[in-house]
């Protein structure tokens, strides 16, 4: 059946993968609202002015010459024994320096690679639905203790908490690559992978000016709380509202089911796959996948620098105020929505056309994403002007746009390789994302030495290089087809006795045949 009929239609106020594929998405803004406003509050927990005449104290610091004309009145002048220096201080208490702060960022990857492997194993056996549950509990408690944390106990307990939240992110990441492999077939992917995504874009732009909000009126301390309470509500939605598979979900038509089964086989009916077997040495020695994971490594040391450092980034070297810092940081998100939603359904309708196949289309999108992101990242520093910001607004709108179009490519590639084992590769990959995600904060705190732009350019110009290098890889070796060793016997023989069912006899019989059929293997191989 045609996904364009309309009972089976993506884009419907009936599809029941619609409203799953939003409110995943709802929770994913949720959860990464809760990550990364660290990046923005911790510019409004920390006192900058002692932390910088303590540093100034090293020969091997050097902070930032600031011209004339980019001095306001929010600036701080701090006298030290030798120099005078002009401060962008927010207001902060806790005097954590660099090293500190990079400390703490790296918490939660730290704990997410203890967790993510078995995730992964777990999210193919068992329910992705309860896991992404676990985890976002997770997360909601961790940040309701780290205030308190903060100011009564100092950094190392915020470490260790921020360390359990990475414990819950390690769950989430492959429970939800695991949910949009038994939803949605090769075609819809991109789109339902982009729009999954866009949740990370919502945090930033309506996460970032709301901290900065908080931290200008409330205090710091009531963005951690609003974070906890908002993930319960979502919690007991997602409980209530959320099923594991098409073959399981409530409240979807006929139609539909009879198209994901069509589309996805077993993988939209059997509830367990206790003789699964990893086929480990067949995916350890694929190429589509090593030329997928470098991107993954590549992208989320960017990712990193993107939601952790940029309100670091713009406060060192524009001078902004805390509001301005926010809003600034959270127009290129917003542009970044468009951009990567309107490219995901382009290349789906290319794909369901026949123009491209899913390999040109991950290549096409990886290639498009290469030229965006290093040509944002050579440009920021050269263009940079604290009277001029519309210059960095154009840079990061072009850098962030064009890392939402890798959605369509190497992580759409991950997706898309290994349907019966989703959640078993989303893992291994997810460990060489972690690995980046920790020793991004590190690398950043060791080359940059300075508080100004010389200090960001090389770790800039390095990403733009290093994102060119894997997107070539990718490029020559990369993949958006199932593999062959990522299909399960049951699966493929599955998919093709029930696409011989829709395409000789009526729907209905079809359904009815299939689930019958499917429902009796089921339960012959829980008995044997």
């Amino acid at each position: 059946m045609d996904a364009k009929h309309e009972g089976s239609a993506f884009f419907s106020f009936k599809s029941r993968r619609l409203q799953i594929i939003l409110l995943m998405m709802l929770g994913w803004a949720f959860m990464a609202f809760t990550r990364t406003q660290l990046s923005i509050s911790m510019t409004c927990m920390v006192n900058s002015t002692s932390i910088t005449l303590s540093q100034s104290k090293k020969d091997s610091y050097n902070h930032a010459i600031i011209r004339p004309e980019c001095i306001n009145k929010d600036l701080t002048k701090a006298h030290t024994t030798n120099k005078s220096l002009m401060i962008n201080d927010y207001g902060g208490t806790l005097v954590w320096d660099n090293q500190v702060q990079s400390y703490i960022i790296s918490a939660t990857y730290w704990g997410s690679i203890f967790t993510v492997l078995p995730a992964g194993y777990l999210s193919d056996r068992t329910s992705p639905k309860v896991m992404m549950m676990f985890g976002a509990s997770i997360y909601a408690a961790s940040s309701f203790i780290l205030p308190y944390l903060a100011e009564s106990h100092g950094p190392t307990p915020v470490f260790i908490s921020r360390f359990v939240m990475g414990l819950g992110e390690g769950l989430l990441l492959p429970s939800s690559s695991t949910m949009i492999s038994r939803w949605f077939p090769n075609p819809e992917k991109p789109m339902a992978t982009s729009i999954f995504t866009v949740g990370n874009q919502l945090a930033g732009f309506f996460g970032n000016p709301f901290a900065a909000f908080m931290c200008a009126t409330s205090g710091w301390q009531l963005t951690f709380y609003l974070c906890s309470i908002i993930l319960v509500i979502w919690l007991a939605g997602w409980n209530y509202i959320v099923q594991d598979r098409p073959g399981s979900a409530k409240w979807i038509s006929d139609e539909e089911k009879m198209y994901l089964i069509g589309a996805l086989g077993t993988q939209a009916m059997t509830t367990h796959k206790k003789q699964l077997v990893i086929p480990f040495k067949a995916i350890f020695t694929s190429i589509p996948f090593y030329a997928a994971v470098l991107c993954t490594f590549v992208g989320n040391g960017y990712s990193v620098f993107a939601t952790m450092y940029i309100p670091t980034f713009l406060k060192e070297t524009l001078f902004v105020d805390v509001m301005d810092n926010g809003l600034i940081s959270a127009i290129p998100v917003l542009i970044q929505i468009f951009t990567k939603l309107s490219w995901s359904y382009l290349i789906s309708r290319l794909q369901k056309s026949n123009i491209l196949s899913a390999t040109q289309s991950v290549k096409l999108s990886q290639f498009v994403s290469m030229i965006m992101m290093s040509s944002g990242l050579v440009l920021l520093p050269v263009l940079l002007d604290c009277q001029q910001p519309y210059k960095t607004v154009l840079c990061l709108t072009l850098i962030t746009s064009g890392f939402g179009i890798a959605i369509a490519g190497y992580m759409t590639s991950i997706l898309s390789m290994a349907p019966a084992i989703t959640g078993t590769i989303s893992a291994i990959s997810n460990v060489c994302a972690i690995i980046a995600r920790i020793l991004t904060p590190w690398i950043i705190s060791l080359y940059k030495t300075t508080d100004d732009v010389n200090g960001w350019l090389p770790l800039l110009w390095g990403m733009a290089i290093a994102w060119i290098l894997v997107s070539i890889i990718f490029i020559l070796f990369g993949s958006g087809q199932s593999q062959s060793w990522g299909l399960n016997v049951d699966d493929a023989t599955s998919l093709q006795t029930s696409q011989s069912y829709f395409s000789s006899i009526d729907t209905k019989t079809a359904l009815t045949s299939l689930i019958i059929d499917t429902t009796k293997e089921s339960e012959k191989k829980e008995v044997v």
